[in-house]
């Protein structure tokens, strides 16, 4: 939680693959292609993968700066037409995150003050 606070992305790729790591090894929730897509993606763009869900053969998130979402898309895009050609990119870029600010609601009470 500390890597997202402090929107530390070297760290926060850490904790995801040392997620996807255990998930992987002690719960049997990856596969051998969502093992390779995430070699694909650390190779090519240097972005460490983390599957989501069951990891059934689904989905996997990455994370890299705001700025750097288009360049790094297309080089894991690029990479995976020539070995995983029914693979698909689908870059996004984050919400600007929690409010600290009370939020007005109903009634004209304050939610956080």
């Amino acid at each position: 939680m500390e890597a997202v606070r402090g929107r530390d992305l070297v760290a926060l790729g850490a904790a995801m693959s040392d997620a996807h790591a255990a998930m992987r090894d002690r719960q049997r929730m990856s596969t051998p292609l969502l093992e390779e897509l995430r070699e694909v993606a650390l190779r090519s763009a240097g972005l460490p993968l983390k599957l989501s869900g069951a990891g059934g053969g689904g989905a996997l998130v990455g994370v890299c700066p705001a700025e750097e979402v288009t360049r790094t898309a297309a080089l894991l895009a690029r990479a995976l037409r020539v070995s995983h050609p029914a693979a698909v990119v689908i870059p996004t870029v984050a919400a600007p995150g929690a409010r600290r600010e009370p939020v007005p609601v109903a009634g004209g009470q304050r939610k956080g003050s």
